[in-house]
This record gives C-alpha cells, sequence and structure tokens, in this order.
C-alpha cells in the first residue's frame, strides 16, 4: 500500500500557521516599542476623564519620579505624591484633561528612550492651552515605565 502524500496546499498553511505560533509565543508579553507604548498605553489615559484614570496611570511610573526642574533642582518624588499634587491643583484651576498631540521619541539604548511632548490641555468653560513635557522611559521587569520628567518650553 502506498503512503499518503500530504497535498502541497497543507505545507504552506502548516508553514504560515508555525509562523504565526512562533511570533505569538517570541512576543507574549512583549511591550513594544516606547513610543507605542507612551502613544498607545499611556497618552489616552489623560484624554477622557484623567481623575477616574489615576491608578492606571500610577500603573505607567517608576516608584519614585525624577523631576528637573527649570531652576536646576532635581527631586526624587514617590509616584503617587507626583501625580496627585499637581492633579489636585490643576483641577482646582479648572483644569479637565489632555490630549496628547505630539510625541517625538528617540531610543537611547534597548531599555530606555526619550520623549518629547505635546499636550492641549482643556479647561472648564472651553479654554484651551498648550503645555510641552520631556519624558524618560525605561523597561523595567520587561515593562516600560516613566522613571524621570522636565517641563519643556513649546516650539
Amino acid at each position: 500500500m502506498k503512503e499518503a502524500t500530504p497535498s502541497p496546499v497543507f505545507k504552506p498553511a502548516a508553514a504560515i500557521l508555525m509562523a504565526l505560533a512562533l511570533s505569538v509565543s517570541t512576543h507574549a508579553g512583549d511591550p513594544g516599542s516606547a513610543d507605542d507604548w507612551f502613544q498607545s498605553s499611556y497618552g489616552p489615559l489623560w484624554a477622557d476623564a484623567p481623575f477616574d484614570n489615576v491608578e492606571a496611570i500610577l500603573d505607567h511610573y517608576s516608584a519614585e519620579i525624577v523631576t528637573h526642574s527649570s531652576d536646576g533642582a532635581i527631586h526624587r518624588t514617590p509616584r503617587r505624591e507626583w501625580l496627585m499634587a499637581p492633579m489636585e491643583a490643576w483641577q482646582a484651576e479648572g483644569w479637565l484633561r489632555a490630549k496628547l498631540t505630539g510625541a517625538q521619541t528617540t531610543t537611547v539604548n534597548a531599555t530606555t528612550a526619550s520623549i518629547m511632548t505635546t499636550w492641549e490641555d482643556y479647561y472648564a468653560g472651553g479654554g484651551t492651552e498648550v503645555s510641552c513635557g520631556w519624558y524618560l522611559v525605561d523597561k523595567v521587569d520587561d515593562q516600560w515605565q516613566i522613571t524621570t520628567y522636565a517641563d519643556t518650553p513649546c516650539p
């Protein structure tokens, strides 16, 4: 009895399935690029009801944030304090939310990237304002985290 030879149609299909399986397994847990993470995970948290997203926003920060002030001072602040103090002040000023309108990412190395951002801030009463900032993000335990920040002048 002659053995059945697999149809050539199944060989490419099997190869495609195998390639897809390998792709999924090698990228499982991969946080992607710093730019993708910042624009698709972090930025949207500020676009609609950021006061309701505090815990999710905090998940994007390292335990301490290093801030470089324009006066030359460098501060290390626990992430919750670093986020909540300014958010409370912004809320008192009528700030509602911010939309990420620009992000220029420079890869420093495989686990560090620098991101220059532009945000459009929205206020009660319909006012808007543009603000800019610099973020240093690091991949820690295979997850991107914001570790350093500085306000920057907007172009």
